[in-house]
C-alpha cells in the first residue's frame, strides 16, 4: 500500500508540473497576444495618454518655460550669475520638449530648436569661462612681465590699464542700481557677456605689459573663444528666425496681404516654400512606439 501511494504521489507531482509548465506556456502565448494586438494598454501608452490629455497645459508650460529662458539669458550677460539659471532653464525645456515630441504633440523639429538652444548656451557659457581665465592669465603675465622690466608695483600697473579700460561703463543710478552706459550695454550685448566685453576693450587698449609670444597667445585664445560665442548666438537666432519666418511670418503675411498679392508669383513661391516646409514639420512629428 505504501509503494502504490508512493506512484500515486509521483503521478500527482507530474500532472501538478504539467499544469503549471502548461499555465507558464499559455501566459507567455497570452502576453504576446496581447502586445501584439494593437491595442493601448502599454505603461508607455498611458503614458502618452495622460501627455496627450494634458496636451495644452502641457504645451503653454512648454511655451513659457521658452520665454523664461530666453528672458534669464538676456539678462545673464548683463547679470553673470544669472548664466546658469539660463542654461539649467533651457535642460528643462528641451526635456519636456522631448516628452511632447516622443509622445506626438510637437514636431521633433522643435525639439531640435530647443536642443540647439542648450548647446548653444553651453558653449556660450564654456567660452565664457574660459575667457574669463585668460584675463587673469594675462593680468599674471603682464605683471610678472613688468617686475622683470623693474617696474615698481607692477601689479598696480597692470590693474589700473584693466580697470582704465572700463571708463565711461556707468550709466544712470536706479536706486541701488547702477545701470550701464548705452555704449557699454551695446558693447555687452555685442560680446554677450560683461567680462566678454571687458576682454575685447583689454585686448584692444591695454598697453602695461603687452607683447610677447605668451601674451599673444592669450589673446589669440580668447578671440577664438570670443569667436565661438559669435557662431553659436549666430546659430541658434538664425535656426530660431528661420523656423519662425517660415512656420508663423510668412502665413500671417499671406493671409493679411490683398489677394492679388498673395496670388502673385512672389506670393506663390512664399506660400509654396512655407507649405514645404510645414510637409517637412508633419513628417517630424510622430509618438515613439507608433
Amino acid at each position: 500500500m505504501q509503494g502504490d501511494l508512493a506512484d500515486l504521489q509521483a503521478r500527482f507531482d507530474r500532472v501538478v508540473q504539467g499544469v503549471r509548465d502548461a499555465g507558464t506556456h499559455a501566459a507567455g502565448r497570452l502576453q504576446d497576444a496581447i502586445g501584439g494586438d494593437g491595442l493601448n494598454d502599454s505603461l508607455w501608452d498611458d503614458f502618452s495618454g495622460w501627455v496627450h490629455e494634458n496636451a495644452e497645459i502641457l504645451k503653454a508650460i512648454h511655451q513659457v518655460m521658452q520665454w523664461v529662458t530666453t528672458g534669464l539669458a538676456i539678462l545673464s550677460l548683463f547679470i553673470p550669475v544669472l548664466a546658469p539659471f539660463a542654461l539649467a532653464a533651457a535642460i528643462l525645456t528641451a526635456g519636456l520638449s522631448l516628452i511632447l515630441a516622443a509622445t506626438g504633440e510637437i514636431s521633433w523639429v522643435d525639439f531640435a530648436l530647443d536642443l540647439l538652444a542648450v548647446a548653444t548656451l553651453g558653449v556660450a557659457a564654456a567660452a565664457t569661462r574660459t575667457i574669463s581665465g585668460v584675463m587673469t592669465a594675462l593680468k599674471g603675465t603682464r605683471v610678472a612681465r613688468l617686475g622683470a622690466q623693474g617696474v615698481s608695483s607692477p601689479l598696480r600697473v597692470v590693474t589700473g590699464s584693466f580697470n582704465g579700460v572700463l571708463k565711461g561703463t556707468k550709466g544712470a543710478q536706479l536706486g541701488g542700481l547702477q545701470l550701464p552706459s548705452l555704449g557699454w550695454a551695446k558693447e555687452i550685448w555685442k560680446a554677450k557677456g560683461i567680462s566678454n566685453a571687458h576682454f575685447l576693450r583689454v585686448a584692444e587698449m591695454t598697453k602695461a605689459g603687452a607683447s610677447g609670444p605668451l601674451d599673444q597667445i592669450l589673446l589669440g585664445i580668447g578671440r577664438q573663444e570670443m569667436a565661438k560665442i559669435t557662431i553659436a548666438n549666430a546659430v541658434r537666432t538664425g535656426a530660431t528666425q528661420v523656423d519662425a519666418t517660415l512656420n508663423e511670418r510668412i502665413p500671417q503675411l499671406l493671409d493679411l496681404a490683398p489677394d492679388a498679392l498673395a496670388d502673385s508669383p512672389v506670393g506663390n513661391v512664399l506660400s509654396n516654400i512655407s507649405e514645404g516646409y510645414q510637409d517637412i514639420r508633419e513628417s517630424a512629428t510622430w509618438r515613439v512606439g507608433s
